[in-house]
């Protein structure tokens, strides 16, 4: 789950809110990252920079999502699906995919064809552990 929790440079942190197409018959959960794809929004892959954050949960056959526009200057924490072995600060990770439902929950620590950029490990140590990411 991307939680938002600072937008850089800004006179607040609270993102703004705003409802975009959903993909017929298809679930969101507040935090899934997600791209805008033919007009209508599905879960980003694990190599795709997402463009939208789910802000709320919304079942399958709603035809609008409350969601947050993903700006570079906007920081978001995420848990890890694996050790952060060898991550540092400035490291490019790709996004952990729930394998039943093809959500991206969060980060892996892989960096091969990554798109969020660890910006804080926040002593993390552990699969579980949350870090703060950007996409740029």
């Amino acid at each position: 789950m991307f939680r938002p929790v600072r937008i850089l440079n800004a006179g607040t942190n609270v993102p703004e809110i705003f409802r975009l197409p959903a993909t017929a018959s298809t679930a969101y959960k507040a935090g899934d990252a997600l791209v805008l794809t033919s007009g209508a929004l599905t879960h980003a892959a694990a190599t795709s920079k997402p463009t939208y954050i789910a802000a709320a949960d919304t079942a399958a056959g709603e035809s609008l999502v409350p969601v947050y526009a993903v700006t570079p200057d906007m920081i978001f924490e995420a848990p890890l699906s694996a050790a952060p072995t060898g991550l540092v600060i400035g490291s490019v990770v790709t996004l952990a995919v729930d394998s039943t439902g093809s959500n991206a929950y969060g980060v892996t620590s892989t960096t091969t064809s990554g798109v969020a950029t660890i910006v804080d490990l926040c002593h993390a140590a552990a699969s579980g552990d949350t870090v703060r990411v950007k996409f740029q």
